[in-house]
């Protein structure tokens, strides 16, 4: 069974941007006493960003993903999707103008398109799956 959290860079980066949109927001607010409305949503925008990328580092553990001889486990929060090894048929990279995705081929027919980026690199993801036993193509 192998468990991957979310990267921390997409986290990281969330706080980043918070930090500047609020010191704008303040600068905005100092120096542009006619600019009140846009430096206060500046500061708004700053403060949420910086307090979602702090919220989703401390919460990490609930937005794993899971692959297993069982079949592949995505946690989104309170969503778990299933995806289970009996009925997985192939998994591909694949790599086109709508952008670099997995593909994952049920036994019906249905095909499930997944974007691992958040948590692996796509590569990296297929030899897990090889790792697994999972049929990859």
């Amino acid at each position: 069974m192998i468990i991957i959290k979310p990267r921390l860079l997409y986290l990281v980066a969330w706080i980043i941007v918070g930090i500047f949109f609020f010191s704008v927001g303040v600068m905005a607010l100092i120096n542009a006493a006619d600019k009140k409305p846009l430096a206060l949503m500046f500061l708004i925008f700053g403060m949420i960003g910086s307090f979602y990328g702090v919220h989703a580092i401390l919460n990490r553990s609930k937005f794993v993903l899971t692959v297993s001889t069982d079949g592949i486990k995505i946690n989104h929060g309170n969503l778990v999707k299933f995806i289970y090894a009996d009925e997985i048929s192939e998994i591909r990279y694949i790599s086109n103008f709508a952008g670099r995705r997995i593909t994952i081929t049920t036994i019906n027919g249905n095909i499930i398109r997944f974007d691992p980026s958040k948590w692996c690199s796509q590569k990296l993801f297929l030899q897990y799956c090889k790792q697994c036993g999972l049929p990859c193509a």
